[in-house]
């Protein structure tokens, strides 16, 4: 058994093999794949976590959701301030939609310490067991990691969860010392991808900002939280080729970074909304080779304390990992 984040809104979900059929007397659930209509079709059960309840709730007259989500199975996550400084301009992320549930109401400019606290203290009783924190990015100014820090700080102090930060790469490395200091038990630097020609059109700021200045604080990271406590998304369906990944993957794994694979499934509305995810086939390779590469590399997500490398519902990476890891010891 295993567990995934499945878009279902997405104008390309409507070309799927899988349908999902639920009696809602029952709350039973099916996943079906028709290969013909002549064929019977292949059923898997399936169920979703009970979160029902969790959007009941609010905080301070503020329904809890629009601080923070229920992610995957146990994860609370929370954008913590809802607006990015490149958002405007030609430098923003090419995939990125962090203006677009602000501007359709369904989420909080800004999230303040104690309000995402008594939200991680709801969340911790409808079974979350870790957060993810994340920001818009204010170049120079470093405003995202003064507001991370004292979320994180609140959080930890309501409830004692773990947490991971996803922040941009700061030119000071001391500001990774100060999450720290404050209570973050893991960190996300994320590159999306190491081909340049993809990398420059998909995300120019990043591009700017330079490959160096991500080894940097990837390497200071791991040094102050721990080998397996630093991860990076990397996406699959961009542009790029195959090699640029796997050397990628493999420097990473070397220096202690996670490197999250993930297939690139565009958010409805954002620039490369009307992409296309890559072809399992596609992903399948990938997963098998990265798999082996983590595991030379001793890299688990189950050792994750906290965030997307442990809550593993973009990616099927883990699976293959632990897949492989069976085989290996049978």
């Amino acid at each position: 058994a295993t567990y995934a984040s499945v878009p279902a809104f997405s104008g390309y979900a409507r070309l799927s093999p899988y349908r999902l059929k639920l009696d809602k007397a029952t709350e039973q659930a099916e996943l079906l794949h028709l290969a013909s209509e002549a064929d019977q079709p292949q059923r898997v059960p399936i169920s979703f976590p009970v979160k029902r309840e969790y959007f009941a709730e609010n905080v301070d007259g503020i329904p809890v959701s629009q601080l923070a989500l229920l992610h995957g199975v146990d994860c609370l996550a929370s954008t913590v301030i809802q607006e990015c400084a490149i958002w405007s301009s030609p430098k923003r992320c090419q995939f990125c939609g962090i203006g677009l549930s602000l501007a359709r109401g369904h989420t909080t400019r800004i999230k303040s310490p104690e309000q995402l606290a008594q939200a991680a203290a709801i969340a911790q009783r409808y079974g979350a067991c870790h957060v993810t924190l994340t920001s818009g990015s204010f170049p120079g100014a470093g405003k995202e990691f003064r507001a991370l820090s004292r979320a994180t700080a609140a959080i930890k102090a309501a409830t004692g969860l773990p947490v991971q930060v996803q922040i941009l790469p700061p030119h000071d490395t001391d500001c990774l010392q100060m999450l720290r200091d404050w209570g973050a038990d893991t960190v996300g630097i994320h590159v999306e991808s190491f081909d340049g020609n993809v990398w420059q059109r998909v995300a120019p700021y990043k591009a700017e900002l330079g490959l160096s200045v991500f080894w940097k604080a990837w390497e200071k990271a791991v040094d102050i939280f721990g080998p397996n406590q630093v991860i990076s998304y990397i996406l699959v369906g961009l542009g790029e080729d195959d090699k640029s990944i796997l050397e990628g993957v493999r420097q990473l794994a070397e220096i202690g970074v996670y490197p999250f694979v993930v297939p690139f499934r565009p958010i409805p509305g954002t620039n490369l909304g009307n992409q296309l995810p890559p072809p399992p086939e596609r992903m399948r390779r990938l997963y098998l080779e990265i798999a082996g590469i983590l595991n030379e590399n001793e890299l688990w997500h189950h050792d994750i304390r906290a965030g997307c490398g442990r809550c593993i519902s973009c990616s099927a990476l883990p699976d293959y990992q632990d897949w492989m890891a069976q085989e290996a010891n049978q």
